[in-house]
């Protein structure tokens, strides 16, 4: 196996870091690390640490994004048994984020959880369901690429075989 030499800190495409937060955060989780997440909020409790804007200290602002985090959670959390065309059972997600308009003259779009039998009677939302699954495996393909060469030759049949 490869070891791998770290040399720089660069935030992940899409997450809410800039390079220039993650060059700053990643050697204090890297100090603190193995760590769980009540050690980083921990340690990220003093104004004067590194970690501390990074999180939201106003309870409750914070107790509602986490209650949005959990309504997420919950809608994603359960499945709906289908009986495909060919007779066989299977379970799907019962609920997907799909775009929505607001119903406003200049419509905007929003994201809705809607149950699968009204995205599967609808084509824009049924390709909303099929763009997320292809960004979805494009992002874990992007996450795991890297690895390639720095872990047993499994992961590289994984990424080899997976699309």
């Amino acid at each position: 196996m490869t070891t791998a030499l770290m040399t720089e800190y660069f935030a992940v495409m899409g997450s809410r870091l800039s390079d220039k937060d993650a060059a700053k955060v990643g050697p204090v989780l890297d100090e603190l690390l193995p760590a769980d997440a009540p050690t980083i909020v921990r340690a990220a409790e003093p104004e004067d640490s590194v970690l501390h804007p990074y999180f939201e200290w106003s309870d409750p602002i914070a107790a509602e994004e986490f209650r949005l985090v959990q309504a997420r959670d919950l809608a994603s959390s359960i499945e709906v048994k289908v009986t495909r065309p060919d007779g066989e059972e299977t379970r799907v997600r019962a609920f997907h984020a799909v775009r929505w308009l607001n119903g406003d003259a200049e419509p905007e779009r929003f994201r809705h959880y809607v149950p699968i039998r009204v995205v599967q009677g609808d084509q824009e939302m049924a390709n909303d369901v099929v763009e997320e699954a292809r960004r979805a495996l494009a992002a874990w393909r992007r996450k795991y690429e890297a690895y390639r060469h720095l872990f047993p030759p499994e992961l590289q049949t994984v990424l080899d075989t997976s699309g």
